[in-house]
């Protein structure tokens, strides 16, 4: 049987959306990316970055002996990801910033 395929307006739609991705093989597992920063509202960026810093400098208070790759895996557990836990206030307190209290994170 023949393979399925995407209607004409889908399939040009999904060609105009990949057009500026690249393609890069990582061991067996292909990657696309693209650079989003153009999209992004102006000084998002700076801001993001300043704000990062800020918390990983806080956060590696705590911990000044461990080992660099140690903190910063503990560093990224530590952010909340899952959606139902950020509906929890004391887990909303951890990056406020991010999760409640900041106009490009709405």
């Amino acid at each position: 049987p023949a393979e399925p395929s995407l209607d004409e307006p889908l399939a040009d739609e999904v060609a105009r959306v990949v057009r500026g991705f690249q393609l890069r093989s990582i061991f067996p597992t292909r990657v696309l990316s693209t650079n989003i920063v153009k999209g992004m509202p102006d000084g998002f960026v700076e801001r993001l970055s300043a704000l990062c810093i800020s918390k990983y400098e806080e956060f590696s208070t705590k911990f000044l002996d461990m080992d660099p790759n140690d903190l910063n895996d503990k560093f990224f557990s530590h952010q909340v990801t899952d959606e139902r836990a950020l509906q929890q206030k004391n887990m909303q307190k951890r990056w406020p910033e991010m999760y409640t209290d900041s106009k490009d994170f709405k």
